[in-house]
């Protein structure tokens, strides 16, 4: 239903047979046989939820009170002009319930008092109503249609109250995220601020550890994963879409088991950084966004991915430029051959290399005959010449190659192809 369509209390089909609000059919004029009970009525509610109501008693100022009163009239006038009518509150009692609603989120408090006081409102309203009604001699069907309308203006108001509250708990939300991400920002950052970071630390009640682990991910919802890996963890938003926690104390008791299971809640990605103090946590995000990149580009095989377990890799790929250049200088008199011959030559070679020399192990590894990989070797030492001969060159190579092959990753091309 549209707001418009709401406020004249039409539902969304304009051919409907029945009036949205039930005080519609009840007759205009018994709000004048009504109207001198509310002052009367205003003053009763504000006593019985000043006293009946644990978290509002005694805690408020006269003033407070008095205004507390002036709005339950104008309220109680509200329903009183609405009889008669198929629509539903105005804008403005709307707005000053929905506001009761963030009042009480940004006090701190659950909406169960303000509910309470609602229940009560509505309870004495129908009480007090019913007398007059009574007097009034109204028939079954209207007294059953009242009773109705004062619990369903009371509902009406309630939900306005509700949503009031649900916008604030998300502007609160919406705050938190942006005060962890200046705290990300200023633990992360070329310059460390002992007095921001405790500051920051403080208005998102993080407590600051001496060391961490960086985590990063570009899938998922933050307010998900932050929910994934509790509160000890700071969970906030990074680069772009990338999401970054870092999960304290890691090597404390019971704290790699717990971060397995936070891992195990997702299906998607995430990089695990390196163990550091907390001073060095920009080590260690640089070392799971390392990781990261890897895993994505399908070099680390199934996530998650953690630094501790590649960091052979991880050294190539951070090292892939100059072992690049390296290759290229070392295999480039291969490059004479045809593509299908320096493919199956480079594949002998890493075999080779892969098995400390070992023909019979090589020739397994390619599922070739071993007079194969003797054949081939003999071609790459007319090719390449004594460098398969010489213990550093050989190690060089066999670097380079590594190197080589993390760029050429199954999810990638090379390095060159992607300069292009």
């Amino acid at each position: 239903m549209s707001e418009t369509q709401r406020e004249r209390g039409t539902d969304a089909s304009p051919d409907t047979a029945f009036p949205t609000y039930p005080w519609s059919v009840l007759p205009p004029g018994l709000s004048v046989a009504l109207a001198p009970s509310v002052p009367t009525l205003a003053e009763l509610l504000v006593r019985e939820i000043s006293t009946q109501v644990p978290q509002y008693t005694g805690r408020r100022s006269d003033a407070f009170w008095a205004g507390i009163r002036q709005g339950v009239e104008q309220s109680l006038h509200e329903f009183l002009e609405l009889l008669g009518e198929s629509r539903g509150p105005n804008q403005r009692s709307r707005a000053i319930v929905r506001g009761l609603g963030r009042n009480e989120h940004e006090a701190g408090r659950t909406l169960d008092s303000l509910q309470m006081a609602y229940r009560i409102g509505a309870r004495h309203a129908w009480r007090t109503f019913a007398e007059v009604a009574t007097r009034e001699n109204m028939p079954t069907e209207q007294v059953t249609a009242f009773a109705e309308s004062v619990y369903a203006f009371v509902d009406e108001l309630a939900a306005e109250s509700v949503a009031g509250y649900a916008e604030s708990q998300a502007a609160a939300a919406s705050e938190q995220e942006r005060t962890r991400g200046l705290l990300l920002e200023a633990l992360t950052g070329p310059a460390q601020d002992p007095a921001v970071i405790r500051r920051a630390a403080l208005a998102v009640s993080w407590t600051l550890p001496e060391r961490i682990r960086a985590i990063t991910t570009t899938g998922g919802e933050l307010r998900t994963i932050a929910r994934g890996f509790g509160n000890d963890a700071l969970t906030a938003p990074g680069e772009g879409d990338e999401i970054v926690v870092l999960w304290p104390d890691p090597e404390g008791p019971g704290r790699e088991a717990r971060l397995k299971l936070a891992l195990s809640r997702f299906d998607h990605g995430f990089a695990v950084g390196p163990s550091v103090p907390l001073t060095l946590a920009a080590r260690s995000l640089r070392g799971a966004r390392a990781t990261a990149d890897l895993g994505v580009r399908g070099v680390l095989g199934e996530g998650p991915w953690r630094w501790d377990d590649h960091l052979t890799a991880i050294g190539l790929s951070q090292a892939e430029e100059p072992l690049l250049e390296l290759a290229d200088q070392l295999i480039a008199p291969l490059r004479e051959e045809s593509e299908g011959s320096r493919a199956r030559l480079l594949a002998t070679l890493e075999a080779v290399l892969d098995a400390g020399g070992n023909h019979g192990t090589a020739a397994h590894a390619l599922g070739v005959h071993v007079q194969t990989i003797r054949y081939r070797l003999g071609r790459l030492r007319e090719l390449l010449g004594p460098i398969l001969d010489d213990p550093s060159r050989r190690f060089e190579l066999h670097v380079a190659l590594r190197a080589r092959g993390l760029a050429q990753g199954p999810m990638a091309g090379s390095l060159q192809d992607r300069r292009r």
